[in-house]
């Protein structure tokens, strides 16, 4: 089946109000890293769904509608609550997928770590190569208020949007950018700098070029 975005797809009205046309580009993003085969797809991946319209259908297919929240049920399941962002809602979809993260204490001190944004607006990623990607049938989708990205941003359409989706469990998401876009540091710079809780992406490792 032909990859069709949800920008490129008829949507229902309960999937078109958390998707606001103002964050297209973010949401591009979002897809490629989330549910692309390329290098752009860092961290967890879904294996079945192909985009974000095709995630949120399936949940409220599942769930009937997308109101709700679901921290409970991922507290439950042994997320700490301080993984939990405050003002956004959770939604817990079954779906296939990979998981692409690790904890930085777990890899060897000396592992290379890239920096790499990965969506407009956010910080940066700290990714670790690696074929490793342990399968999960838990989705998530992270609801949160639609926010002005800054001062030259459009003025949102929307009450709430979608901040993010990824198959297995949410962690704490980064809160600035700690080294420079598109740099090299080791697991143990991360450590010194983040502390044990700290997690990574991870990504495949790029393919080589034998020209």
């Amino acid at each position: 089946m032909d990859h069709i975005s949800e920008q490129e797809k008829p949507l229902n009205r309960g999937i078109h109000v958390y998707l606001p046309s103002e964050l297209a580009e973010y949401y591009k993003a979002v897809e490629a890293k989330h549910f692309g085969q390329s290098e752009a797809s860092i961290g967890s991946r879904f294996l079945e769904v192909t985009c974000l319209a095709e995630l949120l259908e399936l949940a409220e297919h599942q769930r009937g509608n997308l109101s709700g929240d679901d921290r409970d049920k991922l507290v439950k399941m042994g997320v700490p609550e301080t993984a939990l962002l405050p003002q956004c809602r959770y939604l817990v979809v079954n779906t296939p997928g990979e998981v692409g993260i690790v904890k930085n204490s777990y890899l060897a001190p000396d592992s290379l770590i890239e920096v790499i944004r990965t969506k407009p607006n956010t910080p940066c990623s700290l990714v670790f190569r690696s074929t490793d990607f342990p399968k999960t049938d838990l989705g998530v989708i992270i609801i949160g208020p639609n926010e002005k990205q800054s001062d030259e941003s459009p003025e949102p359409t929307t009450l709430e949007a979608i901040w993010t989706v990824h198959p297995g469990p949410p962690i704490s998401p980064a809160s600035e950018d700690f080294w420079p876009e598109g740099t090299e540091i080791t697991a143990q710079d991360v450590l010194d700098k983040l502390g044990p809780d700290a997690y990574v992406n991870v990504a495949r490792p790029r393919a080589i070029d034998n020209k």
